[in-house]
């Protein structure tokens, strides 16, 4: 199984938020090849890493996971498929957050599973299963 991971996922990892062994055991276990990112979150995560506001050290440890993880690129593919996935939602008088609207577009597209701690973003993406690897798996 492939997953596309969100920038908090990262993020927590990182900062060794409270549950981040949670996700550095699942990372262990599907492995970092099944692991995968949109260009989407792979910029929000860089603006981190070229903050200077940030320690040095927490930078670089951001570098280092973005690049261990494979960047996909938003295609029109996943335009199109997030475009369809707002539209559903705006027909239903809801409406997905913006970027998470496109990152679920694209991860739909491809196939992943996405893995958020950030689950009510991404939970009316329809067609997308979603994982919050922050928590005890039960």
């Amino acid at each position: 199984m492939k997953y596309m991971i969100d920038a908090n996922v990262i993020s927590h990892v990182v900062h060794r938020d409270v549950g981040y062994e949670n996700i550095a055991a699942r990372i262990a276990e599907v492995g970092l090849k099944n692991l995968n990112m949109s260009t989407l979150v792979a910029a929000e995560l860089y603006v981190y890493t070229k903050s200077k506001k940030h320690p040095r050290l927490k930078r670089a440890a951001m570098s280092a996971m973005i690049e261990a993880v494979k960047i996909h690129t938003f295609s029109k593919k996943s335009a199109l498929t997030a475009g369809a996935l707002q539209a559903s939602q705006q027909s239903k008088g809801k409406e997905l957050p913006k970027p998470d609207f496109m990152i679920a577009g694209h991860a739909k597209q491809l196939g992943f599973v996405m893995v958020t701690d950030n689950v009510k973003d991404f939970k009316d993406a329809e067609g997308l299963t979603v994982e919050n690897w922050r928590k005890p798996l039960a």
